[in-house]
């Protein structure tokens, strides 16, 4: 039953985020947000980067994702269902710029360097570490009780509670280095932009 309930989430969720990117593609304007430096919405965000809407919805598409595959994980009792629904939803994620942002080809012709456009490239290294952040904790530590285990040690509850705290403060690196990289990804998308305004 979870296998199946996996399979009718996948493109449930799927719809959504298509959904809200194909809003993002049609009625955000990413060139007059930067050119009225728009703030970003809702006030809460104002420290992002003045992109409009574009963050708030961009930034709730990447948490669906992460949140969906983190899902998939857990749910599945088919090893290959989960891996099947996890790839599915991590290319997602990786291609969501190209599908959210309209004047991305633009910004493609203006600049043909191996790294362009750089708000890609920091998008990308961005999701590497939300997702270390978001599925490495069980999988750790399950691997590190193994190992004790292996060598012939005892494991007591002040032992593991010992190394949940430890890997705890191990994972939080990950979740703000992925935000600082998601929050340079918006800061080179409303640059990019800009340049493009410029030379239009």
């Amino acid at each position: 039953m979870a296998n199946e309930t996996v399979a009718l989430f996948i493109p449930l969720l799927l719809a959504i985020v298509t959904g809200l990117s194909s809003f993002l593609r049609e009625n955000v304007n990413l060139k007059s947000a930067v050119d009225k430096n728009r703030p970003s919405f809702p006030v809460l965000l104002s420290f992002l980067p003045s992109l409009g809407r574009f963050p708030v919805i961009h930034l709730s598409n990447i948490l669906l994702l992460l949140i969906g595959i983190r899902i998939i994980k857990d749910l599945a009792t088919n090893r290959q269902t989960a891996i099947i629904g996890a790839i599915i939803l991590s290319v997602f994620l990786l291609i969501l710029p190209i599908i959210e942002i309209e004047p991305l080809d633009e910004i493609l012709d203006e600049d043909s360097r191996w790294f362009s456009p750089r708000s890609y490239y920091y998008h990308w290294l961005a999701v590497i570490f939300l997702s270390l952040y978001f599925f490495g904790f069980v999988e750790l530590q399950v691997m590190v009780i193994n190992v004790f285990i292996l060598r012939g040690f005892a494991i007591s509850g002040t032992a593991i509670w010992l190394l949940n705290q430890l890997l705890e403060i191990l994972l939080f690196s990950p979740l703000v280095v992925g935000a600082l990289l998601l929050y340079q990804s918006l800061a080179c998308l409303k640059s990019e932009i800009k340049q493009l305004n410029h030379k239009n």
